[in-house]
């Protein structure tokens, strides 16, 4: 992968939450701009990325009720960006995030945990300590979102595969209790399959 196309990139590097959602989104828009996109293709992204973002206000939620916090903002953040590099390498693109937000932001804590949330969401789950529970909630809302393009099977698969990765993190670290979390992003996931079929059968 090559960012030629950020050589001799004057633009100031800010903080990461320094920004608003809107300033997120018209980066993602103008990075996707200069990967010359597809609109289709293009618009297949950002209209994944909003739903994510949804998804995981509504797991939010049910997480505050069960008296967990997660970092709102961070997450945010985070589901706005977790697939800027999806067409710089579709495989890898959980991986080399970094490398893109980087000619955006400067480097701070902040920046290397939003890297660190979008690598988890994708392949091991294996997130610094102290975005665990933020990167279950992205890697998840990813995972629900496959109910909307219509794929169950894909749903299926790789919500379970994912949940027991999350589950083996949690009893690695000892920080979340999986089965409370776990209820959380399984009501989400019962939420947004029944809107999904109530939207095929209207």
């Amino acid at each position: 992968m090559t960012l030629d196309r950020y050589e001799g990139n004057q633009m100031k590097k800010r903080e990461i939450r320094s920004i608003d959602y809107d300033e997120a989104y018209e980066i993602l828009n103008e990075y996707l701009d200069s990967c010359k996109v597809h609109k289709k293709e293009k618009k297949k992204i950002t209209k994944h990325t909003r739903r994510v973002v949804d998804i995981c206000h509504q797991i939010t939620n049910e997480l505050e009720s069960l008296g967990y916090h997660p970092d709102q903002e961070l997450l945010d953040l985070s589901a706005i960006f977790h697939d800027i590099a999806k067409m710089e390498n579709d495989e890898e693109h959980h991986k080399i995030t970094k490398e893109v937000l980087e000619n955006y932001f400067s480097e701070d804590d902040d920046l290397e945990e939003v890297c660190s949330i979008i690598k988890a969401h994708k392949g091991k789950f294996k997130p610094m300590g102290s975005v665990n529970l933020e990167a279950a909630v992205l890697r998840i809302s990813d995972k629900i979102d496959k109910i909307n393009k219509g794929d169950l099977n894909k749903f299926w698969k790789s919500y379970r595969e994912s949940l027991k990765e999350i589950k083996k993190n949690f009893k690695k670290t000892g920080q979340y209790r999986f089965k409370s979390v776990k209820t959380a992003f399984d009501k989400v996931a019962v939420c947004v399959f029944r809107k999904r079929i109530c939207f095929i059968l209207d």
